[in-house]
Formats: C-alpha cells, sequence, structure tokens
C-alpha cells in the first residue's frame, strides 16, 4: 500500500514538454541576464571576483570565475543557451541536460545577490529531470530511434517519485511557514503584500487602499496553497486531482503575476509542473518534430528509462534527504555537516520562506546621490533626475528589471560594506566615464527612504535612512596629470575678448 502510495506515474509525453519547457525557461533566463552581462559578471561590474571570494558565497561549480570581462561571461552564457536548446531539440537530452544544471549552478554562483526562488526551484527540477526520459518523445533523440515509440507513454521510476516530491513540498512548507496571525486570523496577509511598493503593480496599490476587502482572498490564497500538496498527492482519483492541483498552480501563480512584480519567477513555477499536466495536451508536438532530419543523434537505449539498482538507491535516499532537509529548516533544526555537505555538493539546500511567517513591512525606495568635485549633486540611480526624496508614482517601475530589484533589496538586508563599496565604485565609474573635470562623481551616498507598511488606516511615514556613504579615491574622478580649473576665475584673470 505505502509502496503504491509513493508510485508516481508520468507520461512520456508530458515528460518531452516538460524537456522543452525547462529549456525554454533557461534559454529566456540567459537573454535576459545578459541585458546586464557586465554589470552583473564580470571585473568591471558592481561585484568583481576579487569582492565576491571575500563574502559569503557558493564557490562549488562557479565556472563564471574564469571570467573577467564580458567576453568570458559571454562564453559561459552561450554555453549554457547553447544547453538550453539542445534540450528544446532533444539532441543528446541527457547529456544536454547535465550541461544545463552545470551551467546554470555556475551562473547563479557568479552573483548570488541577483537570485529569486524561482532559480532555486528552477534548478533543483532541472537535478531531478537528469534522470527522467525527457527524450523518449518529440525529440532528436526519439526520430533517431524509432523503436523508442514502442515504450509505453505511462512511466514511473524513483526520479519521477522525488520529481512530485520536490513540488509538493515547495507550496508545503511555504504554507507551513504562514504562521503569523496576519495569515490565519486577521486576514491581512494580502494587504500588507499588495503594499509592498518595492514589487507592487498598478492593480495591487489599487486594492490595498481597501484592506477590508482583501480579508477573504487571502484566506483563500493560503487555502489554495495549502491545497496543492494534498490534491498532487490524492491517492484516490490521482489523475483527476492532480490535474485540480495543476490548476491550482496556474491559477495561483497568475494572481501573483497581476499583482506582484516578481519577473521570469512566475513561469518559472508554472513551467516546472508541466510534466504533471495530462499527456494528450501535447500530442501536436509530434507534427514539430516530425520535419527535423533524424540524423542528428545517436540510436541507443532511451536514457532514464531503466535506472540501475544503484542509482534507485541513491534518488530513494535524496527523497529522504529532501524531506528531512525541509523539516530541519522549517523546525530550525541544525543540519549535522556530512549531510550539509551532501545537499551542498548536489546544490539540493533550499528554503521556502515565501512572504513568511509575515509578508513583511520593510517598504521604501532608493535614492543615491552623487557629489561632483563642483560640490553639485547628481541623481546616480535616475540620471537626469533632481535629487529627491518623495516618492515616486511607482517603486516598483524604478527598477529596471527583476535584477536591478534583488540586487538592491539584498544590498541593503546584507548592509556588507565589502559590497556596498563595491556597487559605490561602480556607480562612480559609470558616471565619471562620461563626465569628467568638475562633474566628475567624488563621493556616492546611498540612501534608503523607509516608509514601513503602517496598520489600515494608519499615515505612512516616510524616513530617508543613510545605508552607506563612499569617498571614491582619486584616480576614480581625476585623470594623471589632469588639472581642473575653479568655475569662477578671479576677475583679473577674465580677458576681454580681442
Amino acid at each position: 500500500m505505502i509502496a503504491r502510495f509513493f508510485r508516481v506515474e508520468l507520461d512520456l509525453r508530458a515528460l518531452a514538454a516538460l524537456r522543452i519547457s525547462l529549456g525554454s525557461l533557461l534559454l529566456l533566463d540567459v537573454l535576459f541576464r545578459c541585458r546586464d552581462l557586465s554589470a552583473f559578471y564580470t571585473d568591471d561590474g558592481l561585484l568583481p571576483r576579487i569582492t565576491l571570494l571575500q563574502i559569503p558565497h557558493p564557490t562549488y561549480l562557479n565556472f563564471l570565475l574564469t571570467a573577467e570581462t564580458w567576453l568570458g561571461a559571454t562564453f559561459w552564457m552561450s554555453a549554457l543557451a547553447a544547453s538550453s536548446i539542445g534540450m528544446i531539440l532533444g539532441w543528446r537530452t541527457r547529456w544536454c541536460t547535465l550541461a544545463a544544471w552545470v551551467l546554470h549552478v555556475a551562473v547563479k554562483a557568479r552573483n548570488p545577490l541577483i537570485l529569486h526562488a524561482g532559480d532555486l526551484e528552477l534548478g533543483l527540477i532541472l537535478w531531478w529531470a537528469f534522470f527522467l526520459p525527457l527524450g523518449a518523445r518529440y525529440s532528436l533523440d526519439a526520430r533517431a530511434n524509432p523503436e523508442w515509440s514502442r515504450m509505453p507513454d505511462s512511466y514511473s521510476s524513483v526520479a519521477t517519485t522525488g520529481y512530485l516530491l520536490q513540488l509538493s513540498l515547495v507550496y508545503l512548507i511555504a504554507c507551513l511557514h504562514k504562521s503569523d496571525p496576519v495569515w490565519w486570523d486577521t486576514g491581512l496577509a494580502l494587504y500588507y503584500c499588495f503594499s509592498y511598493d518595492i514589487f507592487a503593480t498598478p492593480l495591487a496599490q489599487t486594492l490595498s487602499q481597501n484592506p477590508l476587502s482583501l480579508k477573504y482572498p487571502t484566506f483563500a490564497a493560503l487555502a489554495l496553497e495549502s491545497a496543492i500538496p494534498v490534491m498532487l498527492w490524492m491517492p484516490w482519483r490521482r489523475s483527476f486531482f492532480r490535474v485540480m492541483g495543476c490548476a491550482a498552480i496556474v491559477i495561483l501563480h497568475l494572481a501573483i503575476a497581476l499583482t506582484l512584480n516578481l519577473g521570469l519567477m512566475v513561469a518559472i513555477n508554472i513551467g516546472v509542473t508541466i510534466a504533471l499536466w495530462p499527456g494528450r495536451l501535447f500530442t501536436r508536438l509530434s507534427g514539430l518534430f516530425d520535419r527535423l532530419p533524424a540524423s542528428w543523434s545517436r540510436p541507443g537505449p532511451c536514457p532514464g528509462d531503466q535506472l540501475s539498482q544503484v542509482t534507485k538507491g541513491f534518488l530513494a535516499f535524496v527523497c529522504v534527504y529532501v524531506v528531512y532537509l525541509n523539516h530541519a529548516v522549517y523546525t530550525e533544526t541544525i543540519v549535522p555537516k556530512p549531510l550539509k555537505y551532501f545537499g551542498y555538493f548536489l546544490r539540493l539546500q533550499q528554503e521556502w520562506k515565501l512572504f513568511a511567517p509575515h509578508p513583511g513591512t520593510a517598504d521604501g525606495w532608493f535614492v543615491i546621490k552623487g557629489t561632483c568635485v563642483d560640490e553639485s549633486e547628481v541623481n546616480l540611480l535616475r540620471e537626469g533626475e533632481k535629487i529627491s526624496f518623495e516618492k515616486p508614482a511607482s517603486v516598483a517601475s524604478t527598477f529596471p528589471n527583476q535584477r536591478w530589484r534583488l540586487w538592491l533589496l539584498n544590498l541593503r538586508e546584507r548592509n556588507d560594506p565589502l559590497v556596498n563599496a563595491s556597487y559605490a565604485t561602480w556607480l562612480a565609474k559609470q558616471w565619471n566615464t562620461t563626465h569628467r573635470g568638475p562633474r566628475a562623481v567624488k563621493t556616492v551616498t546611498i540612501i534608503f527612504v523607509a516608509e514601513p507598511t503602517p496598520l489600515p488606516g494608519q499615515p505612512l511615514l516616510a524616513k530617508p535612512i543613510l545605508h552607506f556613504r563612499f569617498e571614491c579615491p582619486e584616480k576614480l574622478y581625476r585623470s594623471p596629470n589632469e588639472v581642473y580649473l575653479p568655475l569662477d576665475l578671479p576677475e583679473e584673470n577674465n580677458f576681454p575678448p580681442e
């Protein structure tokens, strides 16, 4: 009975859709990250390697530590993009999946201050995907191996159990962490979530104006999140309840997308669940791959179809370990070092405190002031605007994208002097590259205007707080042998024109 409960059957067509989904998500992630390639991943950026190596950070598989310039970073990003395309096409699927996981780990490790929960979930699902027969349908590998079509669509193994277990733990642990009365008693949790201006969309800002109307939606969101793991593991009418669980995931995250700016995170939360959807939804993919040449791959057995006994035992241990790890995080139990290092080696560490136990009230916005050589002041965060501590009409829209939002939030939360100085140096370099002489910046002041979310009906109170002040070395604003003339010359030196 227990073995039957933990036996998870997935459709090979849905697993093929998962492969395409994972590859597409990785490719999108690479494209989005490349918008800020130099800023986030090179020594000319805001977190050079010399700073990264002096702060706590993951080091294992961090290949991007070999990249000094944008050229090196481009090489590794291109390798990840190539692996992602290989997954989408189903070419040497298992090795492309392994390469994608390794390179995804490397990209995340290069700048840990711009990561969100979706990055963590995507990496964990990629790990389990390596042990699944993702290429058995709709792939170049399947085109080169016609005998794979005779495999039954229904497939189960320890890896399918681990995949479902990992997905359900995300929602179960996230729900258990929501222990504050604003979730279970007063129903004010969504009011605090939607009042968090750093993430809030215009719809969220409108809804937060009426806190009482958000009470029952709060209870509904919590009920939906807690019901998802139950529906995914329901032992009766399993197919029906699994579809209901997938529908609940889509509804929950679409609602989040409408109210909170979370970047690619929502797409990841939905995309990694596609293997749980009915396989018949993806039969049209067959026609697309039938048009591709079959000679691009190599005949052989379907990887992941038949796992060895050693692999099964290992994956069973990992399933138990993942449950133990989440329990330890939830109960704040210290994990013994051997088990901790095991999770570190396989990148299985995880924590799902999403808007928990309280959604948080530490809201506000950033003002970064540059003081020039001529003592004038410039806005380094929004060039061309005057220094102002007034609240922007939309705080969320002041960030170029989600990675920049996370960078500044982590900058404030960690308050690491090394990281602060590194970021301030980068800001000064960026400005001084195009502004020389008296307009060069010599001092960078990072200010956070704190505006904590009050109780409903209470007024908002904003207070500027000095986060970090950085005096630039002279070489950052004065070139060798360069002399700056004073702006106001003495009258005797003001010669009349000839």
